[in-house]
This record gives structure tokens, sequence and C-alpha cells, in this order.
């Protein structure tokens, strides 16, 4: 099912070693890597966008009735302190930088990765751009910096979007994509009220 540009794959509802599997199985991965081609192994996306063993998010991925698009189509993920520190963002795998500039439709600078195993992500709301367009980036390389840019921010977090294996556009929730979603956390202060809005958990559904 798709709306504006957001599909809810059939693998967010498998768990954790449900999606694994699913992913693996879509795209013909072993345990070394995803096979791209005759002989061909890429390793897949995996990890932290902050290099963190575990973030929380402010707001989840779902149904924002509020939103002129009715959803809230990535993750927020807190990046301040109580210094009100900013934190270095990373690639979370190899590939190459589609985009490194300013969003004016709201989303501040930003950067979005094209990777080499088909996924795209992207890192929104930045202070400082650490990659530019068209560099090639291997996992763990610092491509910017969080900040509160772009008319859609309102405060210093991380905003970040997972895109469906082979497209551009069409998102998916990181916390239902296992090799990410296991460093993310849902505030649990937040939970009652998104699960108000319609909210449910990838990790948990049937």
């Amino acid at each position: 099912e798709t709306a504006a540009g957001i599909r809810t794959p059939a693998l967010l509802g498998l768990g954790y070693g449900g999606v694994a599997g699913a992913v693996a199985a879509s795209a013909g991965s072993t345990a070394a890597g995803t096979k791209t081609g005759p002989g061909v192994a890429v390793d897949g996306i995996s990890g932290n966008p902050l290099g963190e063993s575990s973030s929380v998010m402010s707001s989840p991925f779902g149904p924002r009735p509020w939103f002129k698009a009715g959803l809230h189509r990535g993750v927020d993920l807190v990046t301040s302190n109580a210094t009100g520190a900013r934190k270095t963002v990373y690639a979370l795998g190899s590939g190459v930088v589609e985009f490194a500039g300013f969003d004016r439709g709201g989303g501040g600078l930003y950067v979005k990765i094209r990777y080499d195993d088909g996924h795209h992500s992207s890192y929104l709301h930045l202070s400082s751009l650490g990659s530019s367009t068209g560099q090639r980036v291997s996992r763990g390389a610092a491509v910017g910096v969080t900040g509160n840019t772009g008319s859609a921010s309102r405060g210093p977090h991380l905003h970040f979007d997972l895109f469906e294996r082979g497209s551009s556009s069409q998102r998916i929730d990181p916390l239902g994509f296992e090799p990410i979603g296991r460093t993310l956390r849902p505030d649990p202060r937040s939970v009652p009220r998104w699960k108000g809005h319609g909210w449910q958990d990838p990790r948990k559904a049937n």
C-alpha cells in the first residue's frame, strides 16, 4: 500500500527475525552480504545513524492526522543532551552521496545516500554537512552534524528516512528493519500518545 511516496512492505509485520529473513530471501543475500550480480556480494546496511548502540525516538514513523500527507515519513531521533551538544551522523554502509545541500521544502540541510545494496537513507535538519554530492562513502563515514535547520524543524533533532531497496522514493519504517531498528527505541513516555494517533510498533505486528 502506498500513499505520498510511502510503502508499508510486508516485512514490517514480521518482527526482527522475520524482517532479516525476508530481506535476505528477497535479495538473495548470504551471511557475508547481498548478491547484486554473479559472484558479487555487497554488505547490507546496518547500524545506527548517530553511531550509538541505542537511540531514543521522539517521534516514530506513522500516522499524523495534522500533517498534509497524513504521515510522518521517517523517525525523529533525540540528539541533544543537558549541554545541547550536537551529534555526528554516519553512513550505514558503502555507497554514494546522492545529495548534500539545502531542502527548501522544510528539511533544511540534509544528506541522502544511495547504498550499494540498493537502499537509500536521508538525514535532515543538519547544522553542517560533512560530505558532498557524488562523494563515495563507506560504512561509519561521518556525513554531517545534527541541528535544527529547515522550516519543518521545531527543535534540535535528527529526522532519519530509510527507503525500500531499489527505490529512492518509497519510505519504510526504520524501526521495522532489524539491522537498523534494533538500535532504536521509542520514548516510553510518548508511546501512549502515538498509539492514540494510530501508531503500531512494527516489531510487534502480526
